[in-house]
């Protein structure tokens, strides 16, 4: 069991990429029948048109794990300014690398409104229909390279909240900056000196932290031995404890997540250049659609 103090947080302690899940495009004219068959014969049950949501709109055009070709190319259908297909719904991958993966599912938290929920050993910030929530799980491999991973999503739906955060067709073409999004959506919260201040404020206030730094470990045995250190079910089964707790940022913990293209199960792939101490990132080597 071990503990990381405030202030002396070991930094990268994960590798991270990112890639698009899936994608839904808000159309609101039809899309030329001669796309609509080459994207079924490419992505096959991957690729859906859905019924439209209302009656100003024809349409939704859904793909899942598309390729940088085909965003691109989904974006030039019409005339640039026209602003007749706009994301409706995107789900950023981000996929964590490092020796102890299941410590981000002890750590996560929803930083606004309900509490998390937990089924089985995936954790739902907040319900289906939310407009913006994350899902993270460390129980299946990385779709981009296959290893051990924990597993976050960042789910967004609706055209304001897509457009809020940047996630327009043209920008998810060529890639996103995604730390600000975990920043914003994902908490992470850990024990450390505030913790030990508040539970013996004496001690700080005549030795300073090396007066309650030997409380640490005492604090995680009694932590361990009662919710097995979840700082993630700490928060939402003991709210008057969350003061306590500190605020961990994510550039703390994890590289900067290169963004990645999801390689199909049915394409060969090539390699692109990944950033250094990064795991080896496939990429789809795909035509236009």
């Amino acid at each position: 069991m071990s503990f990381i103090l405030s202030g002396a947080r070991s930094r990268n302690l994960f590798n991270s990429v990112a890639y698009l899940d899936t994608v839904e495009l808000l159309c609101y004219w039809k899309l030329p029948s001669g796309i609509s068959r080459q994207l079924s014969a490419q992505y096959g049950e991957r690729f859906q048109l859905l019924d439209p949501p209302n009656a100003f709109t024809v349409g939704i055009v859904r793909i899942q794990q598309p390729s940088k070709e085909t965003l691109g190319a989904l974006a030039n259908v019409w005339k640039p300014g026209l602003n007749v297909m706009k994301v409706y719904r995107a789900d950023i991958a981000v996929d964590f690398f490092g020796d102890d993966d299941d410590w981000l599912g002890r750590h996560c938290i929803q930083k606004y409104g309900n509490d998390s929920n937990r089924v089985g050993s995936t954790l739902y910030s907040r319900p289906e229909e939310a407009a913006r929530r994350f899902v993270g799980y460390g129980d299946k491999p990385s779709k981009v390279t296959g290893t051990t991973c924990y597993h976050i999503d960042l789910r967004f739906r609706g055209v304001p909240e897509c457009r809020k955060a940047g996630l327009t067709l043209e920008c998810l073409a060529v890639g996103i900056d995604v730390m600000p999004l975990l920043e914003r959506i994902v908490g992470l919260k850990d024990v450390g000196m505030k913790w030990a201040k508040l539970a013996c404020p004496r001690r700080y206030e005549r030795w300073g932290k090396l007066g309650v730094v030997d409380l640490l470990p005492r604090t995680l045995s009694i932590l361990q031995r009662g919710i097995g250190y979840d700082v993630t079910l700490l928060w939402d089964e003991h709210p008057e404890m969350r003061d306590r707790l500190e605020r961990v940022k994510w550039s703390e913990i994890a590289t900067e997540p290169v963004w990645s293209w999801c390689p199909p199960p049915d394409r060969k792939c090539i390699v692109a250049k990944p950033m250094s101490n990064s795991p080896t990132i496939s990429i789809p080597a795909s035509p236009i659609f």
